[in-house]
């Protein structure tokens, strides 16, 4: 999907050993510290059961950030838990990256 207003792509992730995937985990460890984060299995679990999704945004294939999204059993709520972006581009990118729901 891309963005109207000639902002990153934006995909989700359904494939948990994928290459995107695996740069969009690189980007939570380096962005949150250890004893704040969940283990990369965890993750995967949760998406796996469908309570979260994980969306990326890139540039020429190169993931430059993620929402990791929790899935309210009430369709009306959605809440986004996390929204961090590689720092050498973070300013460029969060200005730009939005999804609509």
């Amino acid at each position: 999907m891309q963005q109207e207003d000639g902002g990153f792509p934006v995909g989700r992730i359904v494939h948990y050993w994928s290459r995107q995937f695996q740069e969009a985990m690189q980007i939570y460890s380096v962005e949150f510290p250890a004893d704040s984060r969940l283990s990369v299995a965890t993750i995967r679990t949760l998406l796996k059961g469908g309570q979260y999704q994980l969306f990326v945004t890139h540039e020429e294939g190169t993931v430059l950030g993620f929402a990791l999204i929790w899935i309210s059993r009430h369709p009306a709520l959605s809440i986004w838990i996390t929204l961090p972006f590689d720092r050498s581009r973070r300013d460029e990118v969060s200005a730009r990256f939005c999804i609509a729901g």
